[in-house]
């Protein structure tokens, strides 16, 4: 799940209730083909429920993703097609984003436009930084929030309890069972997050 709070922490009540707007669900079924190797991608995706796995063209598999993963994402950093394929490895569901329309959208909003791309960075930063710390190591466990949060930013670390939240909402809003209110209570608590980051930024006052 560290995943996604990678990325939606970094993003704003107004982006999430965008993509809900532009995005669909799709149900995919055991085996499904959501990314073919060497084909251009079409969509950001956000796994909701089920698994999915990274395979090569031989069919070995490079790597699971779980519930929360995000998936096309290096496609908006460069325009190279996929070189794996990723398959439903059970039943599942996900939140389809087209990619024209996010292109679109942070063209025309320079302000979704630079959170976007940082929620990017943020997560092939944690991406990258479990590949190093893997090397020569394949059979690690995955890093514990503890340790996440020795090498991340305080600013980073407050953003994932926020970005649960923002998935909570997202999962409560594809199946109609969200309130009215959720988003604004999300993000009234980011941003009384971000003023008391701000305070304890400033230096204490001496008298």
């Amino acid at each position: 799940m560290h995943k996604v709070a990678f990325f939606l922490g970094e993003l704003e009540a107004s982006d999430i209730n965008w993509f809900l707007s532009v995005g669909h669900t799709l149900e995919l079924q055991k085996d499904t083909c959501l990314i073919q190797r060497g084909t251009d991608i079409k969509a950001l995706y956000i796994l909701l429920r089920g698994e999915l796995s990274v395979t090569t063209h031989a069919g070995q598999v490079l790597a699971r993703l779980g519930v929360g993963e995000i998936v096309g994402e290096l496609s908006f950093l460069d325009r190279r097609p996929p070189s794996a394929t990723v398959l439903a490895a059970e039943a599942c569901e996900v939140l389809a984003i087209p990619r024209d329309s996010l292109e679109e959208k942070a063209k025309d909003d320079d302000g979704f436009a630079a959170r976007f791309y940082r929620a990017i960075g943020v997560l092939l930063a944690s991406r990258l930084r479990k590949t190093v710390r893997n090397l020569g190591h394949p059979q690690n466990p995955p890093l514990s929030a503890e340790e996440l949060g020795k090498d991340l930013d305080d600013q980073v670390m407050e953003s994932i309890g926020i970005a649960e939240g923002w998935f909570d909402f997202i999962m409560k809003k594809v199946h109609d069972e969200s309130d009215d209110h959720w988003d604004q209570r999300m993000e009234a608590k980011r941003q009384a997050e971000k003023r008391k980051r701000k305070l304890a930024k400033r230096p204490a006052v001496t008298r």
